[in-house]
C-alpha cells in the first residue's frame, strides 16, 4: 500500500502550545509500545521523555530519521508516559507501515496525561464513507478508523514486527512461528478489552476471518487471508493462524505491514452480519475498538469526531481530549488553514506550488514539512475487459482486454514514460 499518494508527500503542522511529549506513539494508536528501537530513533524518544527537545527540533531530528510525516506527528501527539514495546527478533519484512496522520494542537491543556490537551483538528484531503479498514482502498478509510481499531502486530520503520495488541510478536526464535513457516501462533495481552467493555478474544480473531472472507461481504481486507487455511483457538488468549503455504506476508493477517490492515473485530456486534449484511453494518459507521479514541459523531464525506476511549490500556494516553478529522477542499484552502490561518492543527498530502508554499510560510503560523516516502507509485495494467459483464461484474479475469493484452503496447506504453521528468 502506498502510504503517501505520491513519492513526496507535504504536511501541513501548525505551531501550537504543545513541545514536547513522552512518548513515541505509532500512528493512529498513539500508543503503542515502541520503546527498543534504532540507535537515532531511541536517542529522539530519550530526548523527547527528558523534555530536552523542543516542539521544532522533534520536527527536524524526526525528519533527518527518515520518518513519515504521520510519524513525527504522532510522536508530537502521543504525549504521555514511556511506553515497553519490543519489536520481535526477526523482520517479517523490508517495508514499513505508517500509521495514520496525526498532529500538535494550538490548544494545550497544559499537562502531559491523559486528556491534557483540548482539540486536535485534522484536515485531509477527503473524509470517509466508512471507517471499517475492512473496506478500505488506502488510506482514506484506513487512516481515520486506525484511531479506533488497531492492528494485531505492525511493522515498524526498520522493518521489525512489532506487537500491538499481543504478548509479543512471533518469530522463529519465540516458537510463534513454526519451522516450516506454516503455523503462526498468538497470545493476545491479557486484560485487553473493546471499548465498550467487552473482552477481546480469540474468537473474535477466528470470527473475523470467517467474516472477512465471505464474498458476499465484500471486503478488501479478504486477499490478507488468501492463505489460511484454519484459525485454531487454544483458549480465550491464544490462537493459531495455520496457512496453507509458507507465507512471507503472514503479518499482513489481522496486522499492518503493507496492506490497509485487516485488525480483528468483535463478535458481538457483527455476528448478525455476515455475508451480504456486512455492508450495512452500523459498525462500519461506528467501530468500537481497541485504540485510544471511539467515534462520537460521524458524517460521512464531511467529519469525524472522535473522544477518549476510557477502557485504552495506557492510563497515561492519548494526550488530545477529542479529535476533529475533517474532509474536503483544495490543497491550497488547506494549506493556508495550517500555514496562515491556524484553524487547523494538521494537514496530510497536499500538493501545492512551491511559490505558493513559501508565500503562505512567510507568515510563520505553520511548519511544512517535506519527506521522502519509501513507497513505489504505480500504475496497474488492466488485463481483463471492462466493457465486458460476467454474472453482472466487469472486468472479470476470464475475460481478455480488447489491447492491453497486447505486448507491443505495454512496450509502447513503457517508452511513453519520461523517466527522466519523473526522478
Amino acid at each position: 500500500m502506498a502510504w503517501f499518494d505520491q513519492i513526496i508527500s507535504c504536511s501541513l503542522v501548525c505551531h501550537g502550545g504543545v513541545r514536547a511529549c513522552d512518548a513515541y506513539g505509532r500512528g493512529g494508536a498513539m500508543d503503542e509500545r515502541v520503546g527498543s528501537r534504532a540507535n537515532g530513533l531511541a536517542a529522539l524518544e530519550a530526548a523527547v521523555l527528558t523534555g530536552r527537545l523542543s516542539r521544532r527540533d522533534v520536527l527536524k531530528r524526526g525528519a533527518a530519521l527518515g520518518l513519515t510525516a504521520p510519524a513525527i506527528a504522532a510522536l508530537l501527539a502521543a504525549c504521555g508516559s514511556s511506553s515497553k514495546e519490543t519489536p520481535a527478533a526477526t523482520a517479517g519484512s523490508g517495508g514499513s507501515a505508517p500509521g495514520a496522520g496525526t498532529a500538535t494542537t494550538g490548544t494545550s491543556g497544559g499537562g502531559r496525561g491523559r486528556g491534557s490537551g483540548d482539540l486536535l483538528r485534522i484536515l485531509y484531503w477527503q473524509a470517509p464513507p466508512m471507517l471499517n479498514q475492512h473496506y478500505a482502498n488506502g488510506n482514506l478509510i484506513s487512516n481515520p478508523a486506525a484511531l479506533v481499531l488497531e492492528p494485531l502486530i505492525r511493522i515498524s520503520p526498520e522493518g521489525d514486527v512489532v506487537a500491538v495488541l499481543c504478548e509479543k510478536a512471533p518469530s522463529l526464535e519465540n516458537g510463534g512461528i513454526s519451522a516450516d513457516g506454516k503455523t503462526v501462533t498468538y497470545t493476545l495481552l491479557e486484560g485487553l478489552v473493546w471499548s465498550d467493555g467487552t473482552p477481546v478474544s480469540s474468537d473474535d480473531a477466528k470470527f473475523t476471518w470467517k467474516w472477512a472472507i465471505d464474498p458476499a461481504a465484500g471486503t478488501t481486507s479478504s486477499p490478507a487471508f488468501v492463505n489460511v487455511d484454519d484459525i485454531e483457538v487454544v483458549d480465550a488468549r491464544t490462537f493459531k493462524i495455520h496457512l496453507k503455504n509458507t507465507d512471507p506476508a503472514w503479518y499482513n493477517i489481522f496486522g499492518r505491514g503493507t496492506s490497509d490492515g485487516a485488525p480483528i473485530l468483535p463478535k458481538h456486534l457483527l455476528e448478525n452480519y455476515m455475508g451480504d449484511k456486512a455492508q450495512s453494518a452500523p459498525f462500519n459507521m461506528k467501530p468500537v475498538g481497541t485504540g485510544p479514541y471511539k467515534v462520537t459523531n460521524f458524517v460521512p464525506g464531511d467529519v469525524v469526531n472522535y473522544e477518549i476511549n476510557e477502557s485504552y490500556r495506557f492510563p497515561d494516553k492519548p494526550f488530545f481530549k477529542k479529535v476533529e478529522y475533517k474532509g474536503g477542499g483544495d490543497a491550497p484552502s488547506a494549506a493556508r488553514a495550517v500555514l496562515q490561518t491556524g484553524e487547523v492543527d494538521y494537514a496530510i498530502n497536499l500538493q501545492v506550488e512551491k511559490s505558493v508554499l513559501e508565500n503562505l510560510l512567510k507568515s510563520g503560523v505553520g511548519e511544512l514539512i517535506v519527506l521522502p516516502d519509501g513507497s513505489v507509485e504505480h500504475v496497474f495494467i488492466n488485463f481483463a475487459d471492462p466493457n465486458k459483464e460476467v454474472d453482472g461484474a466487469r472486468s472479470e479475469p476470464s475475460t481478455q482486454h480488447p489491447f492491453l493484452t497486447d505486448k507491443a503496447v505495454r512496450e509502447a506504453l513503457a517508452l511513453g514514460v519520461d523517466r527522466d521528468m519523473i526522478v
